[in-house]
């Protein structure tokens, strides 16, 4: 409906065109017709009449000036016209053929975008069915269960604490350069649908609506790519990013929630399994339950656990579990594995390089992180330059000690300050 509509609109806008600017051609158009049907019917009676003209005057008897009247009307003057109207209708059949070409293209590209937000909001296995469906009604259409997948949760610890040192400009951009990264390897990775991300937490899911065997594999290889790529960001960006990330597998249901920004979401008791795992997790490394430990191939890759743990859900169940760490080790099994993964293996590669971090981002951070050193130093040593006072600056990580420390003693006294 919404597509008819608009496409109702476009075609609207078209003919008001056409009305606005080319009335008085239009009215030409058809004076043109009208004046080649009457001549086109004159010259047929004109013709019948000099055939038959001989019966009813001598030939002699005809003035010469007549006939050679009638020779240029006939012969000359009459197709004339007729070419001339034919011509002038031929051409204004064009432009409004062209017209008609350009707004259908105009459509296909609006239906291009529209079939590109809606798969942007819902996964490619349910897009097809809702395109046609009004947003409002998407919570209306029957959930979809998958029986084989790995879902895997991911969330930056610490992002509270973070949140209050950056400025809001400063997290969006460590924000979308950790996502965009991710989206990029999961996209190399295969068969992963992203579910959603909300704040610093992201949600995906191996499998399920895009079938594989090895999803279990490919879930904890996306989990290394997503420490190494966190683990990269923060040193070119002096940021402290520290994630915790919680895989298992099991079985899900997949539902369209909300009838304004619907969004498509997965829900079931192994939902809930990954998010108390990915909250009992431990910084830098994988927490894998047992169900996902067992679908690992062994010959394909020696992954090495580092402990075994048990994490206990709020119903009284016991989830076994292992810690999978970003080790040496796993790190040469995760270059192994990206040599017969060639694009994968060239993104991580590229990681090393600044630029891919996105140079406007990283200038853009500097000149703000620059900036605000220099105005709190002066601020600080009260001669408005200098950042020796400076908290954010590269020799001063956001979360160490010394930190603490300078803020301590930075900080005024006050009664009520606790």
């Amino acid at each position: 409906r919404q597509r008819a509509g608009e496409g109702r609109g476009v075609l609207a806008s078209v003919c008001c065109g056409w009305k606005s600017g080319h009335d008085r051609r239009d009215t030409m158009l058809f004076i043109l017709i009208l004046f080649r049907a009457v001549l086109s019917i004159g010259v047929v009676l004109l013709e019948l009449l000099v055939d038959s003209w001989p019966d009813l005057v001598p030939v002699d008897e005809v003035p010469p000036t007549l006939r050679d009247l009638s020779y240029i009307l006939f012969q000359l003057f009459c197709p004339f016209l007729l070419i001339g109207a034919s011509r002038h209708a031929m051409l204004e059949f064009v432009r409004r053929r062209t017209q008609v070409l350009k707004s259908t293209q105009l459509l296909l590209t609006k239906q291009v975008r529209i079939e590109k937000l809606v798969h942007s909001l819902v996964p490619p296995f349910r897009a097809n069915a809702l395109r046609n469906a009004p947003p409002k009604t998407w919570y209306q259409f029957p959930s979809d269960s998958f029986t084989s997948c790995t879902v895997l949760q991911m969330d930056i610890a610490g992002f509270t604490d973070l949140s209050t040192h950056l400025l809001a400009e400063e997290l969006i951009d460590v924000l979308n350069v950790a996502f965009s990264h991710i989206d990029q390897a999961a996209e190399y990775v295969g068969n992963i649908w992203k579910v959603e991300t909300i704040g610093d937490c992201l949600i995906a899911v191996a499998g399920g609506p895009n079938p594989c065997a090895d999803h279990a594999f490919r879930a904890v290889h996306l989990g290394f790519c997503i420490l190494e790529i966190m683990e990269r960001i923060s040193a070119h960006l002096d940021v402290t990013l520290q994630v915790r990330v919680a895989v298992h597998s099991g079985d899900i249901c997949a539902a369209g929630v909300g009838s304004v920004l619907p969004r498509c979401l997965i829900f079931g008791k192994d939902v809930e399994v990954v998010r108390v795992l990915e909250a009992g997790g431990e910084r830098g490394a994988l927490l894998v339950s047992e169900a996902t430990a067992q679908q690992l191939p062994e010959t394909l890759v020696s992954w090495k656990f580092s402990e075994e743990r048990t994490v206990r859900m709020k119903n009284g169940d016991e989830i076994p579990a292992k810690v999978l760490p970003l080790q040496h080790w796993n790190r040469r099994e995760l270059r192994r594995l990206a040599k017969h993964n060639p694009p994968l293996n060239n993104f991580m590669n590229n990681l090393s390089s600044p630029d891919t971090v996105g140079p406007t981002r990283v200038a853009s951070w500097n000149t703000r992180k620059n900036t605000r050193t220099n105005a709190r130093g002066g601020m600080e040593d009260g001669t408005g330059g200098g950042g020796g006072g400076d908290e954010y600056s590269s020799a001063t990580p956001l979360s160490s000690p010394a930190l603490t420390a300078q803020r301590a003693n930075s900080r005024p006294n006050s009664g009520s300050d606790r």
